[in-house]
């Protein structure tokens, strides 16, 4: 069958080191509430686990009992993604070059520096909100004053990405950070180099690792991490970095915008079901690990019959299917614009990548000139 890993993914084990997690983040982020005021979450596989830590600030070991209303941190979700578009961009770089423009990004906002990177990155969202019919909150920062301290939470597999972010910081002398690190497989793919930097960065106090069995949620279906999608616009980083001056010279760009809403158009269906059967299972595993007796209980009765029902549900839809994930997008998207029509594919890791017309890419590129 098509969805039968789920099973292999869904079980007791998996969401309850998942769960722990969640916890783990929550108890992190309340004691650097003091110190750290601004929250900057880069990826599709850390969202899930700050939404969950959210609804963890509810329980004390007593189970139910309410302890805390919110995580209080001023939140930006800003897509680290390092997916340029592969062959569908005709440009020289690399995932270290992108990820960099990403940390150009967020140094020159939190400095309230108004530069191309930033004019570009806010053009881009500001000129395609509404043609993608997507949610911008907090995908900008706003800010009262300038501020060089934050806290970043990403996941980690063989820890490259996180250790070129790391780089990135260390060449535009970022250093009044705090990483918390979710690690998949408990660090067991981490590859020796990346594991002695992210070692060297705990050691110094600016890492917080925390290991999970499987995070079943990274590089998936919207369908499988809580809603949500990356999307990227390899016709307009082909272009911006030959225009803009200063993408030329230092031979990097991004373009990219989160998605937090691409689920919406399934409410009442199967498949929307299904999501909710992964949100209620974690949710459960939260409250197991807070004494709730019930919630253990009901946890190892439901979490088989889940899986099994979770997979009957899907039908024919193929959950690993990137050709899905392009249809999913495309549907939400035309559900509130009929008139779209851009291009969509989307890579094996489920990233989204949209051809834009040269109209709106002469637009946002136009905007973003100093």
């Amino acid at each position: 069958m098509k969805n039968q890993k789920i099973e292999e993914l869904i079980t007791y084990d998996n969401i309850m080191s998942y769960s722990k997690a969640c916890i783990e983040l929550r108890d992190t982020l309340i004691s650097k509430e003091d110190e750290f005021k601004l929250l900057i979450i880069p990826s599709r596989g850390a969202y899930p686990f700050y939404s969950f830590s959210q609804k963890a600030t509810y329980y004390r070991k007593s189970g139910i009992e309410r302890v805390k209303s919110n995580i209080h941190y001023n939140k930006w979700f800003l897509p680290y993604t390092a997916d340029w578009g592969g062959e569908k961009a005709n440009i020289q770089t690399d995932s270290k070059t992108v990820r960099f423009f990403w940390s150009k990004v967020l140094y020159d906002s939190i400095q309230k520096k108004v530069s191309p990177y930033t004019l570009f990155y806010e053009n881009t969202i500001d000129v395609l909100k509404d043609k993608l019919t997507f949610n911008s909150g907090n995908c900008f920062i706003n800010l009262n004053k300038k501020t060089d301290k934050f806290i970043f939470i990403d996941t980690a597999i063989s820890g490259r990405a996180i250790c070129e972010i790391m780089d990135s910081f260390d060449d535009l002398n970022i250093i009044n950070y705090f990483i918390i690190l979710l690690i998949d497989k408990s660090g067991g793919k981490l590859e020796k180099e990346y594991k002695s930097k992210i070692i060297k960065k705990e050691h110094e106090g600016r890492l917080k690792p925390i290991y999970v069995d499987n995070i079943f949620t990274e590089d998936s279906s919207p369908i499988m991490n809580g809603g949500i999608s990356t999307v990227v616009f390899p016709s307009l980083i082909e272009r911006a970095s030959r225009e803009i001056p200063e993408f030329k010279i230092d031979s990097n760009c991004g373009a990219g915008l989160w998605f937090i809403d691409s689920m919406s158009h399934l409410h009442g269906t199967k498949l929307n079901g299904v999501r909710g059967a992964i949100s209620y299972l974690i949710h459960l595993g939260i409250r197991a690990h807070f004494d709730d007796i019930n919630a253990e209980a009901h946890l190892l009765y439901y979490i088989g019959d889940l899986a099994k029902g979770i997979i009957k549900n899907l039908e024919d839809y193929n959950i690993f299917d990137q050709q899905k994930t392009e249809q999913l997008i495309t549907n939400r998207i035309k559900k509130k614009n009929s008139n779209f029509k851009y291009p969509v594919k989307t890579s094996s890791s489920h990233v989204v990548r949209m051809q834009l017309d040269n109209k709106i890419i002469s637009k946002i590129i136009k905007q973003s000139k100093k």
